[in-house]
């Protein structure tokens, strides 16, 4: 999360001669953390429920990893291009934020949370008050694909399918 806030930091204040190569380590840290929820997800739908204390732990994990992508796309307008472009960043946003929301729904020791990540969901949520109008705008420049692809991957279907074969 810490290397993540600094890139986005980097971005906000970087000039123009170095924007692309920041926003695209930025990327890298949301493709890293996208890659560690996907694993620690695995993991935990391997472990028994009697482990409900180690599924504790990785559940806050998730949302820890999941506010640090959403983070990636914590910058001002005019460098928010290069974060939040196309259907891909729509996607992994939508991911982010899922993975937070049903995380701290079933996580049972919410009140166990740190104030720093309390804090940071917190951010978390002005982030994405502040990007809505980007992603209106993308959500209804591509008619809406993002979320039918997300919610084709939600349930199991394979994006490129056709609306008629679902």
């Amino acid at each position: 999360m810490i290397i993540t806030m600094i890139a986005m930091r980097f971005l906000t204040i970087s000039d123009l001669t170095i924007d692309i190569r920041v926003a695209k380590f930025a990327m890298k840290c949301r493709e890293i953390g996208e890659e560690w929820m996907n694993l620690i997800s695995n993991t935990m739908q391997d472990l028994s429920s009697s482990t409900s204390n180690e599924i504790s732990k990785l559940r806050l994990k998730l949302i820890n990893i999941g506010i640090s992508c959403v983070l990636t796309f914590s910058t001002h307008q005019a460098r928010l291009n290069y974060l939040l472009s196309s259907n891909e960043h729509i996607i992994s946003l939508l991911k982010a934020i899922t993975t937070i929301h049903d995380n701290i729904t079933l996580n049972i020791n919410q009140l166990n949370m740190s104030t720093f990540i309390k804090n940071m969901m917190k951010f978390c949520e002005r982030t994405l008050v502040i990007i809505q109008p980007k992603v209106t705008e993308l959500l209804q420049k591509t008619s809406y694909q993002s979320l039918n692809e997300f919610a084709c991957d939600l349930l199991g279907y394979h994006s490129k399918q056709s609306n008629n074969e679902w």
